[in-house]
Parts: structure tokens; C-alpha cells; sequence
């Protein structure tokens, strides 16, 4: 039987590796049976709109591009009255979510998963109700997610974060912030916190990848306070390097739910991309799955 997939498309992610995929994706999926429609992407509220009005059209939506195209696919689905599958052919320069999700790079391998039409179900993160699949976060690595530069990113990759977001640790801009959750409340000064269903955060800070379980009901708040002296921040950037998470300075809880208050608006990256800037947010986790048919490890 035929099923009808919408590939909506980000020629311009990472070093434009769309345009020469894209063919051998619809080859792949036609061999499935599946009847391909292309949407090349133009600007983000289209594509989440465009992602939203597939779900009464399309059996599948599928994302070529890079993490803020699934993103804005994710927002475009979760929003929608219909749940439909959403697959993902990571194009972009750093794909955290693949790389966390043990999602194939491969366009061909994950054409063909997707064709399958094996859908899991997959936590997304909602926060001032807009929907992130797999990251919010603000403070020192906020700005790396986006403001790193493409050519940067085409050139050396993950390194280039871990390079930024040295540099933004190095500025101390700390920040106030009083938040309540489910495993309890918390206050200080901080140089970074997330709330994130990843185990890749920012392509600097990588969670355990056992710990972390995408369908669990749960997500995880990330909090790093302030060093008080240059010794405590170098200390914090080499444990952070190593992805040893018993420094003092680092919190991790897995929660459900959270209510946060800073003083002054601070700046939010959502899935890497500009979020805007908010001084008091709520994040919960929608009742409603993601039915993504992309492989993943768990």
C-alpha cells in the first residue's frame, strides 16, 4: 500500500549536504512504495505551519536538514490535532540529536529506516508552550548553539562549539535564577542551565547515554553555578571537557516539570536556534508522543 511522505528540506544546513542527497532519498522511498513530496524550506514560522498542515495530508512527514528543521517540524506536528511519524536525514553541521539519538548520518541507511515505517515514541519538551525535541537552554553555552558561525561550523564542527563555548565560560557571565520542579527547588547564580532529552548538549556537555532514556517520561535539568575564582573555572572547563559531571559546580536532575524566574530577560536557545529571550518560563512534557521513525539506540 502507498503511503505519502512530505520531505521538507534545508538547503542551506551545515555545508548544503541536502542537495546532494536528496536524490538518492527519493529514489530510496520510492522503492518503498512511498510517494514523496518535496517542500524546500524559506523561513521558520512557514515551515512549522507547512510541518502542521502535512498531518492531514501525509502519512510521514520526514526532516532533511539539520537540528532547528527538525525542530521546526517537531513544533509544526506536536501542534496539530492529527500525530503523524516524523522521520529525520541529518544534514546539518553537528546533528546533536542524531548523534544522540544513534540516528545514521548515511541519507541512504535512513531512508531506508524510515521506509520501514517502525515509529517510536519520543519525548518533546515544551516550554511557554513551544514545543523543543531536544534541547532549551541559556547562560554560557546559550550562544554557541547559534552564534557560532556557519563557516565555523563547516570547518571544524563540534570543535567549534567546544572552542565558543570555552571562550563564554571564560566571560563569567553569571546570572540569577529561582526554579521549582518536581525533585525540588533551587537558587543561585549560574553560568548555564538546560532542561534537554539529550545526551548531547551544545556539542560541549555530553550526558551519560545511560542514564538518559528518550521515552522515559523525563527530562534533564543541567545546572552549572558560578566558579567563585579562576581555579574552580578551570577546574569546571576540564571536568566539562572530560564529561565529569561530580564537580561541585554541576547539577543534574531528572525531572517533569519546572517553573523559573530570573531577575532580568535572558536569552534561550531552543534546539539550537534563537528561542528569545524570557525571565519566567514553565516547562512540562506534553502527554502527546512523537512518533519519530528514525533508528535510535533506545
Amino acid at each position: 500500500m502507498y503511503k505519502k511522505a512530505l520531505l521538507i528540506v534545508n538547503f542551506h544546513s551545515g555545508m548544503g549536504k541536502a542537495k546532494t542527497v536528496l536524490t538518492e532519498v527519493i529514489e530510496t522511498l520510492s522503492r518503498y512504495d512511498i510517494i514523496p513530496t518535496v517542500y524546500v524550506t524559506k523561513n521558520k514560522e512557514e515551515t512549522i505551519l507547512t510541518a502542521e498542515k502535512a498531518t492531514e495530508h501525509f502519512d510521514m512527514v520526514v526532516a532533511v536538514g539539520g537540528d532547528g528543521t527538525l525542530s521546526e517540524i517537531v513544533n509544526g506536528v506536536m501542534r496539530a490535532e492529527k500525530n503523524i511519524p516524523v522521520g529525520y536525514i541529518p544534514t546539518g553541521s553537528t546533528n546533536d540529536t542524531a548523534r544522540s539519538l544513534g540516528i545514521t548520518t548515511n541519507a541512504r541507511e535512513g531512508a531506508e529506516i524510515i521506509a520501514r515505517f517502525n515509529p517510536k515514541k519520543y519525548d518533546i519538551g515544551r516550554v511557554n508552550q513551544k514545543y523543543f525535541a531536544y534541547i532549551a537552554a541559556t547562560g554560557a553555552f546559550t550562544k554557541v548553539s547559534y552564534a557560532t558561525s556557519q563557516s565555523m561550523k563547516n570547518a571544524l564542527g563540534h570543535l567549534a562549539y567546544v572552542l565558543e563555548g570555552i571562550k563564554s565560560v571564560s566571560e563569567i557571565s553569571k546570572m540569577r535564577i529561582t526554579g521549582s520542579t518536581d525533585k525540588g527547588s533551587f537558587d543561585g547564580e549560574y553560568l548555564f542551565c538546560s532542561i534537554s532529552n539529550s545526551t548531547s548538549v551544545g556539542g560541549v556537555i555530553h550526558l551519560d547515554a545511560g542514564t538518559v532514556l528518550f521515552n522515559d517520561g523525563l527530562l534533564e535539568l543541567c545546572l552549572i553555578s558560578a566558579p567563585q575564582n579562576g581555579q574552580d573555572l578551570m577546574q569546571l572547563v576540564g571536568d566539562l571537557m572530560q564529561s565529569k559531571f561530580d564537580n561541585k559546580l554541576i547539577t543534574i536532575k531528572q525531572i517533569t516539570k519546572a517553573e523559573l524566574t530570573i531577575p532580568s530577560e535572558s536569552g534561550w536557545t531552543l534546539d539550537g536556534e534563537d528561542g528569545g529571550k524570557f525571565s519566567t518560563l514553565s516547562f512540562d512534557i506534553p502527554k502527546k508522543k512523537l512518533l519519530l521513525l528514525s533508528g535510535s539506540k533506545k
